[in-house]
């Protein structure tokens, strides 16, 4: 299952679900989540479980504030 949400205006979100099930009961979530306006919000959470047994998760969440357009020396 692949799912891709799109959403366009003065604020942009942009939201990447993937969904992967493979054999032997494998299951891999990506979902990415990206929120672009004056501060820009970005979280990447991966989780994946493997060899059936061994679960890993992964999750970021990184928040970036917009530059100044012009900086001023000083």
């Amino acid at each position: 299952m692949i799912y891709t949400f799109v959403a366009s205006s003065c604020n942009f979100d942009a939201l990447i679900y993937t969904f992967v099930a493979l054999s032997c009961n494998f299951d891999a979530l990506i979902y990415t989540f990206v929120a672009s306006s004056c501060n820009f919000d970005a979280l990447i959470c991966t989780f994946v479980a493997s060899t059936c047994n061994k679960v890993a998760l992964i999750c970021t969440f990184v928040v970036l504030q917009q530059l100044p357009e012009n900086p001023v020396e000083t």
